[in-house]
């Protein structure tokens, strides 16, 4: 079942702006109504994210610190899942 969406958030724009938006939304293939939701939506998350605090103890912090210095795996299944999300 879908959320309904009954709230309403307004701003203005200057006219350049308002033009970036609607070529990015046409290029999108979605209302500018639903651009500008979407991000700001992805800004809000990253905005939190980067807010948010993390409590570990000073073992779970050398597990994550070695785990950083590893090098990376190729994880090829990963790699196409993300190819085919990534304009969601």
């Amino acid at each position: 079942m879908r959320n309904p969406k009954n709230d309403q958030i307004n701003f203005r724009t200057t006219s350049l702006e308002r033009v970036m938006i609607q070529t990015a939304a046409n290029m999108r293939n979605v209302t500018e109504s639903e651009y500008a939701r979407k991000s700001a939506l992805k800004q809000a998350e990253m905005d939190i994210a980067d807010q948010t605090a993390f409590n570990i103890s000073e073992s779970e912090m050398k597990a994550f610190a070695a785990a950083l210095e590893r090098p990376a795996v190729a994880k090829p299944r990963l790699s196409k899942l993300l190819r085919e999300h990534q304009d969601e």
